[in-house]
């Protein structure tokens, strides 16, 4: 409380002596935990000391990594290392994880290096870290996080089906979620859209993404991309030479979604399609 106190009054150099004073009398893992991760955001928010609140990150991390905190800890350590000596940070979350492999900070490390190595140009080691990801962690928050990213960076390498592949691994967790009712992952309505793309864009197979499109605009009523559905469905009909099909896709985006944000590129595409 008296850390909080300091905080609150900006008395920045006190509140970090009371978090590492809560942090080195507590008995519970958990509030050492938060104290020290407060103190390292502290020292470097605040009295912008950025060897001591490395220090304290990674310290919260490696002694307490089975608690909540330790994500918050380890992003800011890697804000702190990645600038000054990222492959030394790369090599240094490797090291990290068999040691908390199976504690709670384990999926973090493993999605943060695959993050670290994709910002850094290495497509392929980023997806591989991010398979294992998806291996280890069925049930992780952070599983189809990384299967999303290893699909985007495949695409963009050209390898559209390694890139559907981890798509499918996405969006098989909505059938299961079918029948259990437990599952609602933010992306999985992005990953639909992109499955469609692939295979309208890049694989020229236009039925395929119809039948994505489709199922998107149908069968995820929450979603907010079934605008971007029913346009690339015309797209695809288009493609397909059914224009009748495509100005039926695009009469249902503008009376569904009269003030979406692809009203203007649907008009535009009835007026190339002559549509009635």
């Amino acid at each position: 409380r008296l850390a909080e106190l300091d905080e609150a009054g900006a008395e920045w150099p006190a509140a970090e002596a009371a978090w590492l004073r809560a942090a080195g009398v507590t008995h519970e893992a958990r509030t050492a935990e938060r104290a020290l991760e407060r103190a390292a955001d502290v020292a470097h928010a605040q009295l912008h000391d950025d060897a001591a609140a490395d220090a304290l990150a990674w310290r919260t991390v490696e002694s307490y990594p089975d608690e909540v905190a330790g994500g918050d800890a380890l992003q800011l350590a890697i804000r702190i290392d990645e600038p000054r000596d990222w492959q030394a940070l790369a090599a240094r979350l490797a090291a990290l994880y068999p040691r908390v492999v199976r504690f709670d900070v384990g999926d973090n490390v493993l999605f943060e290096r695959g993050m670290l190595l994709s910002r850094h140009d290495h497509a392929l080691e980023a997806v591989a870290v991010f398979d294992e990801l998806a291996d280890a962690y069925a049930h992780s928050s952070l599983r189809d996080d990384g299967l999303w990213r290893a699909a985007q960076l495949l695409r963009e390498r050209g390898d559209f089906e390694g890139a559907l592949r981890r798509l499918r691994r996405i969006l098989s967790s909505r059938k299961d979620a079918l029948i259990t009712g437990s599952y609602n992952y933010l992306q999985l309505d992005d990953a639909q859209l992109l499955t469609g793309r692939i295979y309208l864009d890049d694989l020229h197979d236009p039925k395929r993404a119809a039948a994505a499109f489709e199922l998107l605009a149908d069968d995820y009523p929450e979603s907010v991309l079934r605008d971007d559905a029913l346009y690339d469905l015309a797209r695809a009909r288009r493609e397909q030479n059914d224009v009748a099909a495509a100005c039926r896709a695009l009469a249902r985006l503008l009376k569904q979604f009269p003030d979406g944000n692809r009203v203007r590129a649907a008009r535009a595409l009835q007026v190339e399609l002559a549509c009635t």
